[in-house]
């Protein structure tokens, strides 16, 4: 997986509503599919790893010099655990009556990281999410 590192960042970062390995098993194929469909995103467990600098990548260092000690809200926590889980903005936005479009904006500024892929692997490396 850690030669693939860069590729997924790369698909990541180009917007890829889901990135699954061919050895998914079709219980979570399917998921994957109609979590895509509605408009969600979808990775599988060891991409969001390896994204987290958790797999066996030599370069996973990264991250671990982000400081987690940012002074997060409750709602920004909440926020921040729903797009690790794979929820996208729009559902999100729907469940706390906001728009999709200001869903991540403020966490994206304020931990400093430039996608949901960030976001993603600080949600991991504080904990918030297993």
């Amino acid at each position: 997986m850690h030669n693939e590192k860069g590729m997924i960042q790369k698909v990541v970062g180009a917007g890829a509503s889901a990135y699954i390995l061919k050895n998914i098993d079709q219980q979570d194929l399917v998921k994957a599919i109609n979590k895509v469909a509605s408009g969600g995103k979808y990775f599988s467990d060891e991409v969001t790893l390896t994204l987290a600098g958790s797999g066996n990548s030599s370069d996973s260092t990264s991250f671990q010099n982000v400081a987690l000690n940012h002074d997060l809200t409750g709602r920004e926590i909440e926020i921040l655990k729903w797009i690790a889980q794979g929820y996208s903005n729009k559902e999100i936005g729907d469940k706390l009556f906001i728009s999709h479009r200001t869903v991540d904006t403020n966490l994206v500024t304020k931990l400093e990281v430039h996608n949901i892929a960030g976001l993603i692997r600080y949600a991991l490396r504080a904990g918030y999410v297993d």
